[in-house]
């Protein structure tokens, strides 16, 4: 009998990290992605938030731990105190070349520029996926990380009709989610706007770059201009139907990344360049400054190991498992769809899940989908929720004590016997 084979489709940072614990487990690895570089969407982010659950992710020793610190590796500033997290800011331009050198580091199969149109499966197992070319890959466990932004039918459907120049979509075709080439449909779909404005450092005042560095950590807040802090700006958004928020405020956050990141909603370029220190903006992403992706969520129904309701040997992560906004929730949920995929290729049926007192449980489980830390700027209460079970001690020594304690200590790091 040969080696088992899990397929992982989907190069975002949650197919990274499930294709490497797959790796680790010891069984063959396949990264299969449509396009011709791996990350996903995490060019677009360009931080790493969640403190806790960043730690908790690497003491488990599995595909997260490498994800996370190649992305760490490329940070450009000091990782600080951040909406009640630690931070970390990285250098976006080196991602892709960062998650290629990690996943074929750890002995992973990269497919690239292979789009997977469908599935060939038996009752309630997939055996095989189609790639469009006519060419099928077998595998023993499967792993469904192609996300849920972008897609031409998803831009048109949900936003203004823009797909996002940094997703490439219609280069190398829409996104197809493998649990929905297998028969199981989506849960019911609700869309969110991911509005950041990218701008070339070079173009903006030389005084409000050398603002935005001095600051140390690359974060900075601006002070946006008085007649516009409450303007309505949904006038402007194409979409009547689907607003988004309709001011500023009195000031906006900015981080290097490098590219200059700034948090808006919808703001004409006219209006843009009347900003002090944004006189000549060029916007790298989006364009016309309608938001830069659209997401439908929650994706996949799947049960608390994440594997997809239905189906036998197929799991989910990502933006696949639930409607998450920071690259952390990816790579964990990747991290445990990859662990679990290979004890199923191996015939292991006890399946791990992460308790509800960590931090990643937690997240998954016990809160509603798409909350974040990342969402509570500094100075906002700190949520009650995971303060009353205790999940907000941030010293390295105490997580590693409680990953310990409920017997998540190294574990994707060993082989499943």
């Amino acid at each position: 009998m040969g080696a088992k084979r899990v397929i992982v489709v989907g190069g975002g940072v949650a197919g990274c990290s499930a294709a490497i614990a797959v790796a680790k487990a010891g069984l063959e690895s396949v990264l299969v992605e449509r396009m011709d570089t791996l990350s996903g969407t995490g060019p677009l982010t360009g931080h790493l938030v969640q403190y806790v659950a960043r730690m908790e992710t690497k003491l488990l020793d599995g595909g997260g731990k490498e994800v996370i610190e190649a992305l760490e590796g490329l940070s450009i500033f000091p990782q600080r105190e951040f909406g009640h997290q630690v931070s970390c800011i990285f250098d976006t331009t080196k991602i892709e070349k960062a998650m290629l050198t990690t996943v074929e580091k750890a002995g992973v199969e990269v497919i690239l520029r292979s789009r997977v149109v469908g599935v060939e499966k038996e009752g309630n197992k997939i055996h095989r996926v189609v790639l469009e070319n006519g060419a099928r890959l077998e595998g023993d466990a499967f792993v469904d990380a192609t996300g849920s932004t972008g897609g031409i039918p998803v831009c048109a459907e949900w936003g203004v009709g823009c797909v996002g120049c940094s997703q490439k979509c219609t280069v190398f075709g829409d996104r197809v989610g493998l649990s929905e080439a297998a028969g199981v449909p989506d849960l019911p779909k609700t869309a969110s706007y991911y509005v950041c404005t990218y701008i070339h450092p070079s173009s903006i005042a030389p005084w409000l770059l050398r603002s935005i560095q001095e600051e140390e950590s690359g974060y900075f807040y601006y002070q946006v201009p008085e007649p516009w802090q409450n303007h309505d700006f949904t006038s402007y958004w194409p979409r009547k139907d689907r607003p988004v928020k309709n001011n500023l405020g009195r000031e906006r956050l900015i981080y290097l990344m490098p590219f200059v990141k700034l948090f808006v909603s919808t703001i004409p370029m006219d209006i843009l360049h009347q900003f002090p220190g944004f006189e000549d903006a060029y916007v790298i992403s989006p364009m016309a400054q309608t938001g830069n992706c659209v997401k439908t969520s929650p994706g996949a129904p799947h049960d608390e190991t994440m594997r997809v309701l239905g189906l036998a040997n197929l799991f989910c992560s990502g933006l696949r498992s639930g409607d998450f906004s920071s690259l952390v929730e990816s790579i964990y949920t990747g991290d445990l769809a990859g662990h679990n995929a290979a004890r199923t290729a191996l015939g292991i049926t006890e399946l791990v899940t992460f308790p509800k007192t960590t931090m990643m449980g937690f997240f998954l489980w016990e809160i509603k989908k798409g909350y974040s830390l990342s969402d509570y700027p500094p100075g906002s209460p700190v949520d009650r929720r995971y303060l009353d079970v205790g999940l907000d001690v941030m010293e390295p020594d105490r997580i590693h004590e409680r990953m310990n304690r409920v017997g998540l200590l190294g574990l994707f790091g060993q082989r499943p016997i």
